[in-house]
C-alpha cells in the first residue's frame, strides 16, 4: 500500500464536547476509517497550547472501516471556565492529522458554606465562609423588630 499517496485515513463527520455533571463528554463520528491506528484528545486552556488527555483506539478492523463508527471518551478532570478540545488522528505509519477545535464552558461546582453563630442572638455574632476563592463583597442586613405601640 502506498501510504504517502493514499486518501485521508478518516472522514470525520462530527466532533463535539459537552459538559455533563462533573465531567466533559467528548464524541465524534467517522464516515470511513483507513489505516487508522488511534485518536488523541487534546485540551487547551487558551486554544493555542494543547496537551494530551487520552487516546482512543480505532474501532475499525485493522484500522479500516467502510461504515460510520461512533467514538466517545470523557474528560474526568475538566478545567474550569472555557476549554478547547481538539482531535488528532494517527495512522499505522505514524502520520497524523489534526481536526477542528471545539470549545466548552465548564463551571466548576463549588462547595460554598455559610454559617452564622450563635443564632439567635441579640448582639455580636460570627460568620464563617468556606469554599470561596479570591475577594468577594458581602452585604449583611439586620432587621430589628420595632417595639410594640399598643
Amino acid at each position: 500500500i502506498d501510504y504517502d499517496n493514499s486518501p485521508l485515513p478518516i472522514q470525520l463527520l462530527t466532533f463535539n464536547a459537552v459538559p455533563n455533571g462533573e465531567k466533559v463528554d467528548i464524541k465524534w463520528e467517522t464516515a470511513t476509517d483507513q489505516n487508522n491506528a488511534y485518536f488523541t484528545i487534546e485540551r487547551s486552556p487558551d486554544g493555542q497550547f494543547f496537551s494530551e488527555i487520552t487516546t482512543v483506539n480505532s474501532k475499525g478492523i485493522n484500522g479500516n472501516s467502510s461504515v460510520s463508527l461512533n467514538y466517545q471518551t470523557t474528560d474526568a478532570t475538566p478545567l474550569g471556565g472555557t476549554s478547547y478540545y481538539r482531535l488528532k488522528q494517527t495512522d499505522y505509519n505514524n502520520k497524523f492529522k489534526y481536526f477542528n477545535v471545539v470549545s466548552v464552558d465548564y463551571e466548576v461546582s463549588k462547595n460554598i458554606t455559610f454559617s452564622i453563630y450563635p443564632n439567635p442572638n441579640s448582639s455580636e455574632f460570627t460568620i464563617d465562609f468556606s469554599g470561596i476563592e479570591n475577594n468577594h463583597e458581602v452585604q449583611i442586613t439586620m432587621h430589628v423588630p420595632l417595639p410594640n405601640r399598643g
